[in-house]
C-alpha cells in the first residue's frame, strides 16, 4: 500500500477554488518492508501471485466491478479482466522518472514475498533516476520484529529526504 500511495500521481487540480486542491500530495519518501511490487511476475516471469501461493492468498485479491445492472458489486472472474488488476495494483507498473525517493527492505530467505520483488523494482527504479536504496537482510524471512532489523535504515532515510536538508520533489 505505501508504495502504491507513493509511486502513483497525486490527484492536482491546479484551477481548483479549494486552494488545497491546487497543492501536490505527492508523497515526499518511501519505505517498504518486503513489498510485492510485481503482481503479474511473483518469484519468476509469467508467474502471477496466486499460481505460486494458490487460492490460500486468492481472498486476499478479490478484485470487484460496479455491476450497473445489478446494482452492486461484482466479483471479477474473467482471467483477462483479473491479470489486469493484478497489473493496475502493482507498484512495478507505476514507476516513472518524478517518484519520490524508495527505501525497500527484504530478508533474504523470505518465502512468502520472494526477495526478487525488490530486487526487480529496485532495477525500475534505476532507469528511470528515482533515487533509493535495497538493503538486504540476510537470513531473514517475511515479517521479522522489525527491532534492530532495517529501523535505522528508515530513520535514516526520512532524515535524509524529509528533514529540512531535503529536496523538493516537483509536482
Amino acid at each position: 500500500m505505501s508504495l502504491m500511495t507513493a509511486l502513483s500521481p497525486p490527484a492536482l487540480i491546479a484551477d481548483a477554488d479549494d486552494p488545497v486542491d491546487r497543492e501536490s500530495s505527492q508523497v515526499q519518501a518511501v519505505a517498504a518492508y518486503f513489498p510485492p511490487t510485481d503482481l503479474l511476475n511473483y518469484g519468476e516471469t509469467g508467474v502471477t501471485m496466486l499460481e505460486l501461493h494458490g487460492a490460500l492468498r486468492a481472498s486476499s485479491l478479490g478484485f470487484q466491478r460496479f455491476d450497473d445492472e445489478a446494482g452492486r458489486f461484482e466479483r471479477i472472474t474473467d482471467p483477462d479482466q483479473f491479470r489486469q488488476c493484478l497489473r493496475e495494483n502493482s507498484p512495478i507498473t507505476h514507476v516513472h522518472a518524478d517518484n519520490p525517493p524508495v527505501l525497500l527492505i527484504h530478508g533474504d530467505g523470505d518465502e512468502l514475498v520472494p526477495l526478487s520483488q525488490s530486487e526487480t523494482l529496485r532495477g525500475s527504479l534505476v532507469e528511470k533516476g528515482v533515487v533509493n536504496r535495497l538493503v538486504v537482510l540476510e537470513g531473514h524471512g517475511h515479517a521479522w520484529p522489525p527491532l534492530g532489523n532495517g529501523q535505522q535504515d528508515v530513520l535514516d532515510w526520512f532524515g535524509r529526504h524529509l528533514g529540512p536538508e531535503r529536496r523538493p520533489l516537483s509536482g
